[in-house]
């Protein structure tokens, strides 16, 4: 009997930026006036054109004050992702649109071949965190409320799949399942996107003692230690996150 032919195997996905119309004004030109240069405006706006597999997809980049930016990507079915975000902070838009969309990087951009470590979980990477000084400028304070965001994977209305993100969007650790009457006791929705809320109650020395918000802003369970590295590589002040 003949074999039957196999079906041919899908198109790797390849997230590119879309090159520029002639004569547009890009960042790279701009930098040409040298690094240190202070833009004085307001209602600044940005964007950058992306294609996957003919897919095209819009990155927008509204400044709101200072720093702070409102970013949406959205596409032909319309918005994928918004969020305010500190520029200071932020991976950069083809790096947000690969966590958003679920895209690898192709294999040019990607390290040599080697063994990858596990990602820790938050829990393992303060216990292997040595003890450091946090710059001044991203410390935490008492009384302050910080968040993390996360990327939920799969809604069915009985169940939530989720990724944890660190400060710069980038998701990290296993996916997590929850009820969706528990996450949404845990978790708010905010700007299109889930976010987990703690308030800061103390810091000694390198670690920060919190209390995790419930989706009202009320405490919710016991104190909880973590080291002030990881904090703020997992979550930001909430004033700068809107």
């Amino acid at each position: 009997m003949a074999s039957m032919p196999r079906d041919p195997a899908p198109a790797p996905l390849n997230l590119r930026p879309v090159p520029s119309e002639p004569q547009a004004l890009t960042l790279g030109l701009l930098s040409r006036l040298g690094t240190g240069m202070t833009l004085q405006t307001s209602g600044l706006e940005l964007h950058q054109e992306l294609e996957i597999n003919g897919a095209r997809y819009r990155f927008t980049a509204s400044q709101v004050n200072g720093t702070t930016f409102k970013g949406r990507l959205t596409g032909a079915s319309g918005e994928k992702w918004s969020d305010r975000f500190d520029l200071t902070r932020f991976p950069g838009a083809l790096e947000l649109a690969r966590t958003v969309l679920g895209v690898s990087p192709p294999p040019a951009e990607q390290a040599p071949a080697a063994p990858t470590p596990p990602v820790p979980t938050r829990k393992e990477a303060a216990a292997q965190t040595a003890p450091g000084p946090v710059p001044s400028h991203l410390a935490p304070q008492v009384g302050e409320t910080w968040v993390m965001n996360v990327l939920v994977e799969n809604d069915d209305g009985r169940e939530m799949r989720y990724l944890c993100t660190d400060a710069d969007g980038r998701s990290y650790g296993a996916v997590r399942v929850l009820a969706r009457n528990d996450f949404e006791e845990v978790f708010f929705h905010e700007r299109g996107g889930w976010r987990l809320r703690i308030a800061i109650e103390s810091i000694t020395e390198d670690r920060v003692s919190y209390r995790q918000l419930d989706r009202h802003g009320r405490p919710r369970g016991p104190s909880k230690a973590l080291a002030t590295a990881v904090l703020v590589t997992t979550f930001v002040p909430e004033a700068a996150a809107y």
